[in-house]
C-alpha cells in the first residue's frame, strides 16, 4: 500500500511539474488554476442537499426556494472565487546570495491587469503558514522567507497561492514554480590559516619554520610526521590526526588550494575554503582560489570575493531536477 501511494505521488509530481514549468514570471491562466470546495463548502452542500430533500418530501415551496437560492449563490461563488486570482501575474525578484543555513528573502511582485482589485490572496509554502498579500490594485510587492539548507543554485519549493474570497466556500489555488536565480554559498568553517604578514586567523600562534614560514593548510597525518606539527585543536573536534603544512610565499600572494585539504570530504573542503576566502578578503590582501579544473587568478576586492564564493557554491553542482 505504501509503495503504491509513493508511486502515485511520484506520478502526480511529474504531472504537476509538466503542467507548471519553472519560470521567473507566471500568469495565472485557466491551465494553472485549481478550485474545489473546502470544509465550509462541503457543509454548505450537505445543508443544501437536506433542504432540497426536505422540500421535495414535504412539497414545501419556501424550503425549495431557499434551496434554489443557495444553488445560485454557490455557482456565483465559484465564478467570483476563480476570478479573484485569475489573470494575476507573479514575478520573482532579484534574490541576494546567502550562506547555507541562513534565511534568504524571496521578493515577489504581483501585477493585476484587470480593473477589479484582488482581495484576500494568500501566499506561502504551505497553507498553515501562508501570509495574506495586501489588496492588489495595480501592483503589489511581497516577501517570503526561506531557509537555504544546501549550497548551489537556490532551490525554492513550490509556492502555494490561494484565495477563499468572497464567501469562504471554495478554495481556489495555484502552485508557483518560480526561478529566483539565487546562489547559496557553502557554510564557512573556521580553520587556522596565516597570512603572509604573519598574522594568524585564529587564536593559535604558529611558529615560523625554517624555509616554511607560511601555514598553508592541513593534510592527513602520516607515520613519521613531527608531533609538533599535529593540529591538536582540530583533533579535539574531529578525532582525526591532521598535520599542518607550510609553504614559502613570494610577496603578499596567497593560494587557497583544494589539495591542501587532502583527506577531507568534498563539502567540508568547500566550507573550509569558504572560510579562508572570507578571512583573506577581510585582510584586504590578494589571493587566488584553486579547485579541480577551476582556478580563479590572483585578485582582491568585492568582485573577486563574489567570484570565488560563487565558484565554491556551484562546484560540481547542478539545478535540482526534482519537482521543486
Amino acid at each position: 500500500m505504501v509503495v503504491r501511494f509513493k508511486k502515485l505521488n511520484q506520478f502526480y509530481e511529474r504531472w504537476l511539474n509538466k503542467r507548471l514549468p519553472l519560470s521567473s514570471e507566471i500568469q495565472l491562466t485557466q491551465k494553472r488554476i485549481f478550485i474545489f470546495p473546502n470544509k465550509v463548502g462541503f457543509l454548505f452542500l450537505v445543508l443544501l442537499s437536506l433542504l432540497l430533500v426536505t422540500g421535495i418530501n414535504y412539497q414545501n415551496n419556501l424550503i425549495l426556494s431557499i434551496g434554489f437560492i443557495m444553488i445560485s449563490l454557490f455557482i456565483t461563488t465559484i465564478i467570483s472565487t476563480y476570478q479573484n486570482i485569475s489573470s494575476l501575474i507573479v514575478k520573482a525578484g532579484a534574490c541576494a546570495p546567502c550562506f547555507a543555513g541562513e534565511t534568504v528573502t524571496l521578493p515577489l511582485t504581483f501585477t493585476n491587469p484587470n480593473k477589479a482589485s484582488k482581495i484576500g490572496v494568500f501566499v506561502g509554502f504551505n497553507e498553515s503558514e501562508s501570509k495574506i498579500v495586501p489588496v492588489i490594485h495595480d501592483q503589489q510587492t511581497f516577501k517570503l522567507n526561506l531557509l537555504a539548507k544546501t549550497r548551489g543554485h537556490l532551490v525554492v519549493p513550490r509556492i502555494k497561492l490561494f484565495s477563499v474570497y468572497p464567501l469562504g466556500l471554495l478554495t481556489c489555488w495555484s502552485w508557483l514554480r518560480l526561478d529566483f536565480n539565487g546562489v547559496v554559498y557553502p557554510s564557512p568553517v573556521d580553520l587556522p590559516f596565516r597570512s603572509s604578514t604573519g598574522e594568524g586567523l585564529d587564536d593559535q600562534t604558529e611558529t615560523t619554520q625554517s624555509g616554511m614560514d607560511e601555514f598553508d593548510g592541513l593534510r592527513m597525518y602520516q607515520k613519521g610526521d613531527s608531533l609538533k606539527r599535529v593540529a591538536w585543536k582540530q583533533y579535539a573536534k574531529t578525532q582525526q590526526l591532521m598535520t599542518k603544512q607550510y609553504l614559502d610565499y613570494q610577496g603578499d600572494e596567497r593560494c587557497l588550494d583544494w589539495q591542501t585539504l587532502y583527506g577531507f570530504e568534498t563539502e567540508y573542503r568547500l566550507q573550509v575554503l569558504c572560510g579562508w576566502v572570507l578571512a583573506a578578503h577581510k585582510q584586504q590582501g590578494e589571493y587566488r582560489l584553486r579547485l579541480p579544473g577551476i582556478e580563479v587568478p590572483l585578485g582582491s576586492g568585492e568582485k573577486h570575493l563574489q567570484r570565488c564564493l560563487t565558484e565554491l557554491a556551484l562546484f560540481q553542482s547542478a539545478r535540482s531536477a526534482n519537482g521543486h
